[in-house]
């Protein structure tokens, strides 16, 4: 409790001596929050008497800019100097593109958990399962704390979270030591030791130029996409990447009947950030119909696997950050944490998981109610013509922060 108090105590202190050097908090990496905007300001982070400054750059900028100083860290380091607060100069690093933060390795545009430490982890697991166990028991400290640091892991390539199923982490609880792990287990723990070295992501990677969203009823499915700018895509990443969760996609409240008001799409956090003059007009790919009955969300799962097979057909695809959009908010939450307790719903986010690690692809994911899905109409009504598309998205959304987890 004592650690606690005076952890939030320096973090203020801190927060105040940033205020002082005229630091924008608007600028500030906070976890309970929509990432600030950083592509024309350098946007930074406090943890207790840790101080780290971003820049997204060019790759033509990024020799010029080596070796130098962020503004933002110039402004600290003076107010500092001025209030005879002593620096660590050994430990400054300026104008990096490799570097350690809170347990994060940025290597260029990779960040994850540091190659090494991986390799260490999955050695690990490795000893646990052929070597440990021939010789000795083991006990729940030494499983609870490789299966703790492979989840840190894991949070840089959710995917790999669902070969880890609910009875594994039940079975864990219950562990009291020894030298059996039952073989479901096993299994599942060597699969999540052997794709850690996959547990990474890839800032630079491109998006697909579509925004997509897939949709069931009880009798089909159906999915399709719409085209959407750079910037928009952009736009809407800062928001859903927050704490690996999706955004929440709602109508806007009051909506003017001008043409000129349907086509504009805003992305809000408390305030408005900007709008785009953005018509989304959704064509649909493919409709099919069940050929047996089946939970709503499990169908709805079943309508975005098939959507991602569809679209990582084609090799140009690959390597691609993609964004959809859901109704459903349960199988959302599956698909956007990457693991789910259900086990038939766990079992699709294993087939996602295995198309995307494969393809080298990330989602991102959306959520709108199911009067504003472009997809509803087509996973009702068959059949429709191939070459039907939909009207503009008439429906103005909102792209909100997530406020509880309960929204997904």
């Amino acid at each position: 409790m004592g650690f606690v108090l005076s952890v939030g105590i320096i973090q203020v202190v801190e927060r105040h001596v940033a205020q002082l050097a005229g630091l924008n908090s608007d600028f500030e990496v906070l976890p309970d929050r929509s990432l600030p905007i950083y592509r024309n300001h350098s946007i930074y982070q406090i943890y207790i008497d840790n101080f780290d400054e971003f820049q997204v750059v060019s790759k033509q900028q990024l020799e010029l800019l080596r070796g130098s100083v962020g503004d933002a860290q110039a402004k600290l380091r003076a107010t500092k100097a001025r209030l005879g607060i002593p620096l660590h100069a050994t430990k400054a690093l300026e104008g990096c593109t490799e570097a350690m933060v809170l347990g994060a390795a940025f290597e260029d545009s990779i960040v994850g958990v540091s190659r090494v430490k991986r390799q260490l982890i999955a050695l690990a697991w490795l000893w646990a399962f052929f070597g440990a166990r021939s010789v000795r028991d083991l006990n729940y400290g030494e499983l609870a704390s490789l299966l703790g640091a492979s989840s840190h892991a894991y949070l840089f390539c959710r995917d790999i979270f669902s070969t880890l199923s609910s009875s594994t982490y039940r079975w864990l609880n219950n562990f009291v030591g020894g030298t059996y792990l039952p073989p479901g287990v096993l299994s599942e723990l060597l699969a999540g030791a052997i794709l850690l070295p996959l547990a990474q992501s890839d800032l630079s990677r491109d998006f697909d130029s579509r925004i997509w969203a897939s949709d069931a009823s009880p009798y089909g499915g159906a999915f399709g996409s719409a085209p959407m700018s750079r910037e928009a895509q952009t736009e809407i990443l800062r928001h859903a990447d927050t704490r690996g969760t999706a955004v929440r996609v709602k109508q806007r409240p009051s909506v003017d009947s001008s043409p000129a008001d349907d086509q504009r799409i805003s992305f809000l956090t408390s305030t408005p950030v900007v709008d785009f003059a953005l018509p989304l007009y959704f064509t649909f790919q493919s409709q099919f119909l069940w050929k047996y009955p089946s939970d709503i969300v499990i169908l709805e799962g079943n309508a975005f696997v098939l959507e991602v097979r569809h679209f990582l057909r084609e090799v140009g695809n690959h390597q691609k950050r993609v964004l959809h959009l859901f109704d459903a908010a349960s199988a959302l939450g599956g698909f956007a944490k990457g693991r789910s307790s259900s086990k038939r719903l766990n079992r699709l986010v294993r087939k996602k998981a295995a198309l995307c690690l494969l393809s080298d692809t990330q989602h991102f994911f959306g959520w709108c109610d199911t009067g504003s899905m472009p997809m509803d109409l087509p996973s009702r009504q068959f059949p429709l013509s191939p070459d039907f598309a939909l009207t503009k998205w008439v429906n103005p959304i909102l792209f909100h922060e997530p406020q509880t987890k309960a929204e997904y």
